[in-house]
């Protein structure tokens, strides 16, 4: 994880809220499934207690489009 940039981490994160599975998250962003673990556990320990910031369905839509 540690030669991933901020940037990288950021969209990992993103396209996780968006629901798209490791795998699938991994393959557009041309990182390893570990990575995409390891960023989102990271970024779960250090949010709000390990829950996912609640997104609406419309979000949730909007992110899919941008996303695939």
């Amino acid at each position: 994880m540690g030669n991933l940039s901020e940037l990288q981490r950021q969209n990992i994160v993103g396209v996780r809220l968006a629901v798209v599975s490791v795998t699938k998250t991994a393959t557009l962003l041309c990182v390893s499934r570990a990575a995409v673990s390891t960023v989102m556990m990271v970024s779960s320990a250090e949010g709000n207690g390990g829950q996912k910031p609640e997104l609406s369905e419309r979000d949730r839509c909007t992110m899919k489009r941008i996303v695939i």
